[in-house]
């Protein structure tokens, strides 16, 4: 009888000392494993290689596809104020000129948001800043690098004005 009192009284600290070995096996398994995915994505990486002939390949796919006939799109006539005095209103016509269809698709969801970053570029804008050639030239790089900077995948290659009036 006293033998057995002494086995149940050990079995806790057995199942006690086996917990403890297993938990440590567990954390220092996972402490592997984390050092392992960390080795690999700092000082294990390896770039990915790219033969020069896959290159040539992707480089002439690409000059194709730029060969290719851009897109055109043209916004809604714009009617807006120019800041400075005398108040003047400008209308303007304008047609966006794409790299590729992606760019065009991404261009026609923007929709009020592209036309607003292009009304708030004109606000900012006087008559005699905008009357002369270099003055619409500078307005167009601005809408370009404005509607570029929305855009995730698409390019605006250039913009043309197919009516402008400012009166």
């Amino acid at each position: 009888m006293a033998e057995q009192e002494n086995q149940e009284t050990q079995s806790p600290g057995k199942l006690k000392s086996v917990l403890v070995y297993g938990y440590v096996l567990f954390n220092l398994g996972g402490m592997g494993l984390g050092s392992f995915l960390v080795y690999n994505a700092t000082l294990g990486y390896k770039k990915p290689s790219i033969t020069s002939a896959e290159l040539n390949r992707e480089i002439s796919a690409f000059q194709k596809s730029l060969q290719d006939k851009p897109m055109l799109y043209t916004l809604d006539k714009m009617t807006t104020n120019l800041s400075g005095l005398p108040r003047r209103a400008i209308r303007l016509e304008i047609n966006l000129e794409m790299l590729d269809g992606e760019g065009f698709e991404e261009v026609i969801a923007l929709g009020a948001k592209g036309r607003d970053i292009l009304v708030q570029t004109l606000n900012g804008k006087t008559f005699s800043e905008l009357e002369t050639v270099q003055g619409k030239l500078q307005l167009k790089n601005e809408m370009i690098a404005q509607l570029n900077h929305l855009l995730k995948n698409g390019v605006v290659q250039n913009i043309y004005f197919s009516e402008f009036v400012v009166q």
